[in-house]
């Protein structure tokens, strides 16, 4: 009977690590889920952490939402975006998606932009 378990084990141990092989498990994340506040005129920048297997190939892209209408941004491949002197229109609802070159699963996540009214302050103490 111990044989019979150990070899029922041992079975079901080959078809797990088979099928991990065969799992395409991608993801992708930011840092953090709270809103992003830039200022006019400053510079955005967005980075994505991609998780994924050592063998599997991705494509990025990027859009954003802004109301109902949804922009594709143009020639963003990889998981940092960066956007220069941000207008009204770099306001929104960023959003990275992810595809498995082999497979064609996509994933996504998203991250909130907003103007950031308030300037940052600076405190710089005095020597005595």
């Amino acid at each position: 009977m111990e044989l019979h378990v150990r070899g029922w084990h041992v079975l079901l141990s080959l078809v797990l690590v088979q099928w991990a092989r065969q799992c395409l498990c991608i993801a992708v994340k930011f840092p953090s889920d709270l809103p992003l506040s830039v200022a006019l005129g400053r510079t955005l920048v967005l980075e994505a952490q991609i998780d994924k297997g050592p063998e599997e190939t991705v494509s990025v892209r990027w859009s954003i939402e802004q109301g109902s209408q949804k922009l594709r941004l143009p020639d963003q491949k990889n998981a940092k975006l960066t956007v220069a002197n941000v207008t009204e229109a770099n306001y929104g609802k960023y959003i990275i998606t992810v595809t498995d070159d082999k497979s064609g699963k996509e994933v996504s996540a998203s991250r909130i932009v907003r103007e950031s009214k308030v300037a940052p302050r600076v405190s710089i103490p005095l020597p005595l």
